[in-house]
């Protein structure tokens, strides 16, 4: 849908409001948070759901993202969500 945070920006500005195709559509305005706002926000993340196997690229693209996030002054930590024992995958 988008290559760069700003086709991001863009593209939920321009979805925000109200939708006139849908009358239950609440009109809910976009809020930007401050830097100070993000920075404050802890990082979670996980490198595989504990069931499927995971390729060493996509475990290492993982740790590097994480690690960047780090870099650059957030709070991350590794988190695996209790949901995923749930998921439709897990039904199967």
């Amino acid at each position: 849908m988008v290559r760069t945070v700003a086709d991001l920006k863009a593209l939920l500005e321009g979805m925000q409001g109200p939708d006139d195709g849908d009358p239950c559509s609440a009109p809910v305005p976009l809020r930007w948070p401050s830097e100070d706002e993000v920075r404050k926000l802890r990082i979670g993340y996980f490198e595989d759901d504990g069931r499927a196997p995971v390729t060493a690229e996509t475990r290492t693209a993982v740790r590097t993202a994480a690690e960047a996030l780090r870099q650059a002054g957030f709070e991350v930590q590794p988190f695996r969500p209790d949901v995923l024992e749930r998921s439709p995958s897990s039904l199967a």
